[in-house]
């Protein structure tokens, strides 16, 4: 199996990734090779190109010959054990508290589940609580963790031509938010930073 290296083409990792460790320029080349066998093998059949994806990914990655055979973890049960950490943080994360409002009309309506799970290791507990937005220490803390994850959507695709406004307006908001949560923790005005 011969490799197919593009030129000039160079990968990195997103700032998020969990393989930052790994070589990107590695991983990326071998879905470029991946992706040009899955051409060849159309022509040869007369079938249609289909799309690149995971399980091809694992297929090749299997072999201990792979070069990208390292970035994944090959002892099941270690694996199983990761995906059911994963899983659990995605419930937690997705949680979602429902308050009964009492009054002329009462109805349900849905509060954010905060998962606090310990950055020291998933063996420790979490524990889960109620975000109560007519609480401002609450409402702040939750603001806060918005204006965190939309100025990380926007980092994630500020190299896309199409989102520059999106991400211009999310900047721009998130300035706004932090400033206004600023000046209600100070009391008041608070200077405008550059």
């Amino acid at each position: 199996m011969g490799t197919f290296v593009p030129s000039g083409v160079r990968y990195r990792w997103k700032v998020e990734a969990q393989h930052s460790t790994a070589d990107a320029q590695v991983f990326g080349e071998r879905l470029e090779f991946l992706r040009h066998r899955l051409e060849a093998e159309a022509v040869r059949t007369g079938d249609e190109v289909g799309e690149l994806d995971p399980l091809d990914v694992i297929t090749d990655a299997r072999h201990p010959s792979s070069p990208i055979h390292h970035l994944f973890n090959w002892d099941d049960s270690d694996a199983a054990d990761r995906w059911r950490l994963h899983e659990a943080e995605q419930a937690l994360q997705a949680l979602t508290v429902v308050r009964a409002r009492v009054g002329p009309a009462p109805d349900s309506t849905p509060v954010r589940g905060v998962a606090a799970i310990s950055p020291a290791g998933p063996r420790r507990p979490a524990r889960v609580e109620a975000c109560d937005l007519e609480t401002p220490a609450q409402r702040a803390a939750y603001i806060r963790e918005a204006i965190a994850e939309a100025r990380s959507w926007a980092r994630k695709y500020a190299d896309i031509p199409e989102l520059h406004g999106v991400c211009s307006t999310i900047r721009a908001t998130a300035r706004r938010l932090a400033r206004q949560l600023a000046e209600a923790e100070h009391g008041g005005k608070v200077e405008r930073s550059a």
